[in-house]
């Protein structure tokens, strides 16, 4: 099966990098950010991830009834690691001979804890929050998305396969259901627990799972993928949000 979302998702993803990159540099107009939405750019990569990620498991078990988890895993490696190496790697001669040392251990931390994909409890740990002015003396800081996305890639594979494989008509209601009580979970820690309710998976849940119940229904309805209207809409909708 032919799935014609490539365009959209690509689109999706460029708005929502964009949005993040003007978001975090801070530009504003008289006074104004230009962007003061942009920080949704996360949730949009979010919801497009748990997309991906669910059309990807329909599509390999509706092939052949199974998915190997194991594969699966090896080739998200392969998409993060290089890039995450060659980062760090680039960054590791200033650090050594400009930073001082106890910005050094800061820096080494986070890239120990960002190779392992735990640095979203790391900086919780460290109990820096989204928008404070710490956050932007911290090497590394962005990782913490990668490794939320990566702890993702662990978890909400079992779930999805041992839903088609023992309950495959009620699988779009255990999303669901895992959906609402991720948002619910993030209703009550959003004031009591703000640092831990902005890194951790459990309250995060929820903004994947919104792109992977799209893309159940997307795969029980193939024409909607070839809807341009749709797929315009969907775009409209996002930038909205944005502003």
């Amino acid at each position: 099966m032919k799935l014609n979302y490539i365009n959209t998702i690509n689109s999706l993803k460029g708005i929502a990098i964009i949005a993040i990159v003007l978001f975090n540099s801070d530009i504003s107009l008289k006074g104004m950010s230009i962007l003061p939405g942009g920080f949704v750019g996360i949730d949009i990569f979010l919801v497009i991830i748990g997309f991906i990620t669910t059309i990807t498991i329909l599509k390999e078990f509706n092939r052949n009834n199974n998915f190997s988890l194991i594969k699966f895993h090896i080739d998200c490696l392969k998409k993060i690691y290089p890039t995450l190496l060659i980062v760090f790697l680039f960054f590791l001669p200033f650090a050594w001979s400009y930073l001082l040392t106890d910005k050094f251990t800061d820096f080494s931390k986070s890239i120990l804890y960002s190779t392992i994909f735990f640095s979203n409890f790391y900086f919780h740990l460290t109990g820096l929050f989204d928008g404070s002015a710490a956050v932007n003396f911290k090497p590394f800081h962005h990782t913490w998305v990668i490794s939320l996305i990566f702890q993702f890639y662990i978890v909400f594979p079992i779930i999805l396969l041992f839903s088609l494989k023992y309950f495959k008509r009620y699988t779009h209601l255990i999303i669901l259901f895992l959906l609402l009580a991720s948002f619910y979970a993030t209703f009550l820690g959003i004031n009591e627990y703000p640092n831990a309710t902005y890194y951790f998976l459990t309250t995060r849940f929820w903004e994947f799972l919104s792109g992977s119940i799209v893309g159940i229904v997307f795969f029980q309805n193939k024409k909607k993928l070839k809807n341009k209207l749709f797929n315009t809409i969907i775009l409209t909708l996002s930038i909205c949000i944005l502003s």
